[in-house]
């Protein structure tokens, strides 16, 4: 059975999500710490996650989709972003 094109965007939209709440979640990580290096290193992949969102909605673009432009409701509650 051949994989559709939105059962591509679809993933890919999941994955643009979780690439939002993990930016997030290492952007609180790094208010939240008071070590430089660890802080820094929370903002370098904060940063990362960011492009790779940004890659995969170009992607989706590119595929006719509507990227997402938000983590998941999920990843928004309290106590559920990425440790550093």
């Amino acid at each position: 059975m051949a994989i559709t094109n939105n059962e591509v965007i679809s993933t890919l939209n999941g994955l643009i999500e979780t690439c939002k709440d993990s930016q997030e979640g290492f952007k609180l990580a790094a208010e939240g710490v008071t070590v430089n290096v660890i802080k820094d290193l929370c903002d370098q992949c904060s940063e990362q996650r960011t492009q790779f969102a940004g890659e995969l909605q170009h992607v989706v673009r590119r595929l006719g989709g509507d990227p997402a432009q938000s983590g998941s409701v999920g990843g928004s509650l309290p106590g559920s972003g990425t440790a550093c």
